[in-house]
């Protein structure tokens, strides 16, 4: 029983090592290619738009899936109401940074050109609002991992 646990332990951290790797290098090759097609200005307007997004996705994240994700487990009964609430919260948040965004982009000089493409690239903000479900996801794992855990102690 034990060499079958430590080969799936195994097994699982050669999978997230090699996938590590395999996005790195994807990384690379796809930089590479982007800022040979863009050249310096257009690449330096991506990574400005990159930039910005993420670090306004930061807040419409608000910590909302860590909040969610205790409180179904300390209250199962009301984990629907909780996810449904917390995906109201978090799209609500999205909308208001989307629109902070946009703002940003308009009182920015000189980058006028670049708000289409900063609009699509914000619609990133609803997207990761629909992340809530891992909550569900998360909690199912732990607790089946946890009463596993107990078992084998016993």
């Amino acid at each position: 029983m034990e060499g079958r646990h430590a080969y799936k332990i195994f097994s699982g951290t050669f999978i997230r090592v090699a996938g590590r790797l395999l996005q790195g290098g994807a990384a690379v090759f796809s930089t590479g290619i982007l800022a040979r097609h863009l050249g310096a200005s257009g690449y330096g307007d991506y990574v400005f738009i990159f930039t910005l997004v993420s670090f306004l996705s930061i807040f419409s994240e608000m910590g909302i899936n860590t909040v969610v994700l205790r409180e179904s487990v300390r209250n199962a009964e009301k984990e629907g109401a909780l996810i449904a609430g917390g995906l109201y919260v978090k799209i609500f948040f999205a909308l208001i940074f989307y629109a902070a965004s946009i703002l940003i982009m308009l009182l920015l000089p000189g980058r006028g050109y670049i708000l289409l493409p900063y609009a699509a690239g914000s619609l990133l903000l609803f997207i990761m609002s629909g992340n809530l479900i891992d909550v569900v996801f998360q909690k199912r794992y732990s607790m089946s991992y946890m009463n596993r855990s107990a078992r084998r102690s016993t």
